[in-house]
C-alpha cells in the first residue's frame, strides 16, 4: 500500500528547489570532481571511490567509515558537500556539523549547511542565535512562508506568543482563509498556549480539508484531550482501516506518546520538517526528502511519523542496507509497526535474507495474532523457502476465517495449492487450484499451473491445452506460460507448432534451464539432433536443479 504523506505545504516548497540549484548541490559523479579528487587526495582517491560505491549501494555505515578516515583531508567544496550529506543520512550529527562549518567557510550561500547550523543552535539551547542564523538564509528569491513558520516556532520558544505567526506574516491568519500549512501550525501554536477556542476552529478546518495520517493523529489526540469521544472514535476507526497498530487508548499520556503529540516548540519545529520532507516525497524528490527527515529526527528523535516517512524514502532510493540499519535502530513498537515491518521485509527479501524475514514475521504475528495480512505474508515466505507443510498451517488459519465464496480470496487457495503440489499431495492441490479458478476463472498463473501440472501427469491433455491457451492470451509476454503452451503441443504430438512456440519462449528468457530442455526435446523429435544436443548442453550451463541436471546428462550420455 502506498503510504499517505502529508501534503500540507505543497504550494510553498518550490523555493527550496531554486535554493538548491543556486547552491550547486552535487548529484552525480562528474569529470570535474574526479579530477579534483586526484589533485586533493592523491593518496586517498581509492578510499574516496570506495566510499562513493558504498554510498550508492546504500551502505552508509561502510561509506561513513571510509569518509572518517579522510575527514580532515577533505578540502574541495564538492567533496565536502558529498561528505556532509553522507554524514547527515548516516545520522552522525557531530560529523554533519563538522562538514557544515567547513562548507560555510567556503560557500556561505549553501542552503543545507546554513539550515543544519541554524537548527543545531536551536537544539543546543540557543534559540535566539538560531533565529539570527535562519534570518541570514537568503529567501528573497521566493515565498517566505515556510521560513516564517520555522521562525515562528523558534521565537515562540522564548516569547511564548501564539500570535507570532501573524506578526511575522504581517497579517492575521484566519481559519476561513488559511492555507493547510498555516492552518496546522496556527492550531498548534494556539493549542499549546491554552487558546483552546481559537485552536479548535483551525482544527475543524483541518478535519474538513485534510485526511492524511499525520493530521488524523493530531486530531485524535486533540479530541481525546477534550473528551470529545465520538469524534475520537471516528478518527480512531479511520486509522485502524489504514492498518495502523492502534487500539482504544484510555490513557491520555500513552496516547500522546504513541501519536507524537505536539507539546513544545521542539515538537512544532520537527513538525515543519516533516511537512517539507513529505512534500518532497510526494513530488518524488527522495534525496532532498531524506535530508529534511534526518534533520527533523535530530530535533525529535522519537517522531514516529517522520521515521515512517524516512523508511519509505530510503526504500524509494534503494538504500536497502541503510534502511535495515535505520529500522534496527528504530525497533520500538509504534503505530506504524505493521507498515515498517513490511518495508523491512521487502528489503530483506530483495537481499535474499528470507530466514531473517520469517523471524521478523513470527514476532510481528505475536503482536498482531489476528491480522490475516501478516499470516499470509508469513505463509508465502515459508512456501518460498520450501517449508510447505508449515505454510499450509498458516493458509488454513486464514481460510477458516474467510468467506470461501468471496472472489477476493482466490489467491489464497492458489498459494496453498502450490504447497500441496510440492508435497506431492496432488488431489489436495488440484482441489485448491479448481477452487481458485472458480473464484477467478481468468487468473493466468492458476490456469497455467493447473494446466502444466496436468501435462506433467499426462492427464486431461486437451483440457490442459485449453487452460494454458487462455493463460497465454491473458499474458502473451510471459515466457513460462509460453513454454507451457509449447510443451502442451509437444505432448499432443504437434512438434512443429511446439518448436515455434518454444523458440519464442527462449527468445524471452534465453537462460532458463527448463525452457532450453523442452526445446531440445522438441528438436530431437523432428530429427534436428545437433540442435537438440546444443540446447541440452545449455541446460547444464544455466544451473539446473539436481533432478533436471541428472536427466539431461543421461540424454547426452546415451548419444555418445
Amino acid at each position: 500500500m502506498e503510504v499517505q504523506i502529508i501534503q500540507i505545504c505543497k504550494i510553498y516548497c518550490v523555493f527550496i528547489i531554486i535554493c538548491l540549484i543556486s547552491s550547486s548541490l552535487p548529484s552525480k559523479e562528474s569529470k570535474y570532481i574526479k579530477n579534483k579528487v586526484s589533485e586533493s587526495l592523491p593518496t586517498e582517491s581509492g578510499t574516496y571511490l570506495s566510499w562513493i560505491i558504498a554510498e550508492k549501494n546504500g551502505n552508509f555505515k561502510k561509506a561513513f567509515d571510509l569518509v572518517s578516515k579522510t575527514k580532515s583531508s577533505l578540502t574541495e567544496i564538492d567533496i565536502l558537500k558529498k561528505a556532509f550529506f553522507l554524514s547527515l543520512n548516516h545520522g552522525d550529527w557531530e560529523t554533519t556539523i563538522f562538514f557544515a562549518k567547513r562548507i560555510d567557510n567556503l560557500d556561505s550561500n549553501f542552503f543545507f549547511s546554513k539550515l543544519v547550523l541554524a537548527t543545531h543552535e536551536f537544539i543546543t539551547g540557543d534559540p535566539k542565535k538560531s533565529e539570527q542564523l535562519f534570518k541570514k538564509i537568503d529567501f528573497s528569491i521566493t515565498n517566505k512562508k515556510f521560513i516564517n513558520i520555522i521562525l515562528a516556532w523558534i521565537n515562540f520558544s522564548f516569547n511564548n506568543n501564539p500570535q507570532i505567526l501573524n506578526a511575522i506574516n504581517g497579517k492575521e491568519i484566519r481559519p476561513e482563509n488559511c492555507s493547510p500549512l498555516e492552518c496546522l501550525h496556527s492550531a498548534l501554536l494556539n493549542e499549546i498556549s491554552g487558546k483552546t477556542e481559537k485552536s479548535n476552529k483551525f482544527f475543524e478546518k483541518l478535519k474538513i480539508n485534510n485526511q492524511s495520517y499525520r493530521i488524523l493523529e493530531i486530531l485524535l489526540v486533540n479530541y481525546l484531550e477534550k473528551k470529545e469521544i465520538d469524534s475520537y472514535k471516528e478518527i480512531l476507526e479511520k486509522l485502524k482501516n489504514e492498518n495502523l497498530s492502534v487500539s482504544n487508548f484510555n490513557n491520555l499520556t500513552n496516547t500522546k506518546k504513541q501519536f507524537s503529540s505536539i507539546e513544545n516548540p521542539n515538537d512544532g519545529l520537527a513538525e515543519v520538517f516533516l511537512n517539507i520532507a513529505g512534500w518532497f516525497y510526494e513530488n518524488k524528490i527522495y534525496d532532498i526528502s531524506s535530508y529534511f527527515c534526518n534533520i527533523g529526527l535530530k530535533i525529535r528523535p522519537d517522531f514516529y511519523s517522520l521515521k515512517f516517512l524516512l523508511a519509505n524514502v530510503y526504500e524509494k532510493l534503494g538504500y536497502k542496507e541503510a534502511l535495515l540499519d535505520f529500522l534496527n535502530d528504530s525497533s520500538q513498537p509504534n503505530i506504524y509497526d505493521l507498515h515498517l515491518s513490511k518495508i523491512k521485509l521487502r528489503a530483506l527479501n530483495s537481499l535474499e535474507k528470507k530466514d531473517k524475514s520469517i523471524q521478523i514475521l513470527k514476532k510481528l504475528l505475536k503482536r498482531n495474532p489476528h491480522n490475516n495480512e501478516v499470516i499470509l505474508i508469513l505463509a508465502d515466505s515459508l512456501r518460498s523457502i520450501g517449508k510447505f507443510k508449515e505454510s499450509i498451517a498458516y493458509y488454513d488459519n486464514v481460510i477458516e476465517k474467510i468467506d470461501q465464496e468471496d472472489p477476493r480470496y482466490w489467491n489464497i487457495f492458489y498459494s496453498r495449492g502450490i504447497s500441496y503440489e510440492r508435497l506431492k499431495k496432488w488431489k489436495l492441490a488440484e482441489r485448491d487450484f479448481l477452487l481458485s479458478l472458480k473464484l477467478n476463472p481468468e487468473a493466468p498463473y492458476v490456469l497455467n499451473y493447473l494446466g502444466y501440472s496436468w501435462l506433467e501427469r499426462k492427464k486431461n491433455l486437451k483440457k490442459a491445452l485449453g487452460l494454458i491457451k487462455t493463460a497465454s492470451e491473458i499474458q502473451p509476454n510471459d515466457a513460462y506460460i509460453t513454454d507451457s503452451l509449447g510443451w502442451a503441443y509437444f505432448l499432443l504430438g504437434e512438434y512443429e507448432m511446439s518448436i515455434k512456440i518454444l523458440e519464442h519462449a527462449i527468445r524471452m528468457l534465453p537462460s532458463d534451464p527448463t525452457l532450453n530442455d523442452h526445446l531440445g526435446d522438441a528438436y530431437w523429435k523432428v530429427g534436428r539432433k545437433s540442435e537438440a544436443i546444443s540446447q541440452w548442453k545449455k541446460v547444464l550451463v544455466f544451473k539446473p536443479s539436481k533432478e533436471l541436471k541428472r536427466k539431461v546428462e543421461q540424454k547426452i550420455f546415451k548419444l555418445r
